[in-house]
């Protein structure tokens, strides 16, 4: 019984991250996203995409793909290259390839944002997670709907909602 106790408790101190962290993740990759649009994409009358964005806090990104920007409605690869950004509350830095896709983005009703990398290394703080400091290369896949309340999806293995 102590060494089940001893076993509990060890695993308790390694922290366990909730479904409430990856969610959280899941809008900060996608605001990553939003920097990046509206500060590279935004104004180029959309068509086809191949710029690059200085991230705020150091870095960069190579977006390429598609964009209408009078629907805010995108389908990007996003490269990031230790590409650091405040989001919602968290400092991020990414490295690595992220695909998204963004439907009706000017409509926070309709919108709908998809997020998908095989292996994007994410470091840095979450408000939300456990973790600090967030250090792992993850496979990421997420759908975002509307205002954030129906978001489903997956980050590092952790499932949400």
């Amino acid at each position: 019984m102590r060494l089940a106790l001893l076993a509990l408790a060890l695993l308790a101190a390694c922290g366990h991250e909730t479904a409430t962290c990856a969610d959280d993740l899941a809008l900060d990759l996608s605001q990553f996203t939003v920097d990046g649009y509206n500060a590279v994409i935004k104004d180029s009358g959309g068509g086809n995409v191949n710029v690059t964005w200085t991230c705020p806090g150091g870095g960069s990104a190579s977006i390429t793909g598609t964009a209408n920007t009078q629907t805010v409605t995108f389908d990007t690869d996003w490269t990031f290259h230790m590409c650091t950004d405040d989001v919602l509350g968290s400092t991020l830095t990414l490295d690595g390839v992220l695909h998204q896709n963004t439907m009706n983005g000017s409509m926070a009703s309709t919108d709908v944002e998809t997020g998908h990398s095989d292996a994007l290394k994410l470091f840095g703080h979450n408000h939300i997670c456990d973790a600090d400091p967030i250090d792992n290369t993850c496979v990421v896949d997420y759908t975002i709907k509307g205002a954030g309340t129906d978001d489903t999806g997956s980050i590092c293995g952790i499932t949400f909602p």
